[in-house]
């Protein structure tokens, strides 16, 4: 009986692996190495499609940001003198610059806000945060 059971499982199951097997093995290795490299490059291409927009616009929004606050700063030390302000000439286009300068810092940091939740969403959603 125990001979007939051996008989019937080495039928079914062969003891050595195919030839062919063995050498579809590496192959498989290769292959599913390269997948998964292709897998993380376009992984890679798609965060930085995503996120690069919106990293860029943030830039182009601190740039302006910073040379405003920088000019804001330069009003500010040109109407601290009060001898400006005898000539209406010179002191009304500096107050209006200043206002401008002031709502343009305004929008600009909520501009600046949005996008940075933006960033922070194209994060999550990939997965970064």
């Amino acid at each position: 009986e125990y001979y007939d059971h051996l008989d019937r499982i080495s039928k079914h199951l062969p003891l050595e692996p195919d030839k062919k097997q063995v050498l579809e093995s590496p192959r498989r290795d290769k292959k599913s190495r390269k997948d998964q490299k292709r897998t993380e490059a376009e992984t890679r291409r798609l965060m930085r499609s995503t996120l690069k927009p919106i990293q860029d616009k943030l830039t182009l929004v601190e740039k302006r940001i910073t040379d405003l606050e920088q000019r804001k700063k330069d009003l500010e030390k040109l109407l601290s003198d009060p001898d400006i302000f005898t000539d209406k000439g010179k002191s009304v286009p500096l107050l209006n610059e200043y206002s401008e300068v002031r709502e343009k810092i305004e929008e600009l940091m909520a501009r600046w806000e949005y996008s940075q939740d933006q960033l922070e969403s194209a994060r999550k959603n990939l997965g970064l945060d």
